[in-house]
């Protein structure tokens, strides 16, 4: 039995994972609103605000899409409490994937992937299957790595096409770092 919590939801919608590892692997995002932060180069400054939906009218509403690949995003998902949607979609049958600024701590098995975007060099959840960091977020990546080390894959993204060349150039230079692009973005899709 689902919990009858209510969450502040922004979005759910199919479409394809465009970033990091599972990059082109079809999956119905949920999108949770608000954020503890407030990035200047935020490209989801919507998802801030939502409107009240229950547990149960979330996962109806990822039923309703054939991926059975999940991704809870925002926004900053664990910004609610988020136990109940994520029993309630493992239950129905979703692989379960968490996207987080990593200012909270993850807790533990509750999702299939954790992928930790960092936004500054301070991380409460220390651990993971992936650091996602954005090219420009911090001096030189190779620290984050080197004081996190419990990342399975290490990712750099553009935050524009005007440096992607820089962050092609690092990753060649750092092979332990992969090219992480937005996929979805370049595609026209959401």
């Amino acid at each position: 039995m689902l919990l009858t919590k209510t969450l502040a939801l922004s979005e759910v919608f199919a479409s394809i994972q465009g970033e990091g590892e599972d990059a082109g692997t079809p999956a119905v995002f949920v999108r949770l609103a608000g954020c503890n932060l407030n990035c200047p180069f935020c490209d989801t400054k919507y998802a801030h605000a939502g409107k009240a939906s229950s547990v149960e009218a979330i996962v109806e509403e990822a039923l309703r899409f054939v991926p059975r690949y999940a991704v809870l995003t925002g926004g900053e998902p664990l910004c609610q409490d988020i136990a109940g949607l994520a029993c309630g979609l493992s239950r129905a049958g979703f692989y379960l994937a968490l996207e987080t600024n990593g200012t909270f701590l993850v807790p533990e098995g509750l999702f299939d992937r954790v992928t930790v975007s960092p936004k500054s060099a301070d991380l409460v959840q220390t651990s993971g299957d992936e650091m996602k960091l954005l090219w420009g977020i911090v001096p030189d990546p190779e620290e984050m790595r080197i004081k996190y080390p419990d990342f399975n894959r290490y990712s750099l993204q553009p935050m524009s096409g005007e440096n992607t060349s820089e962050v092609v150039a690092y990753c060649l230079k750092n092979p332990q770092w992969n090219l992480s692009v937005q996929v979805h973005r370049i595609l026209g899709l959401r």
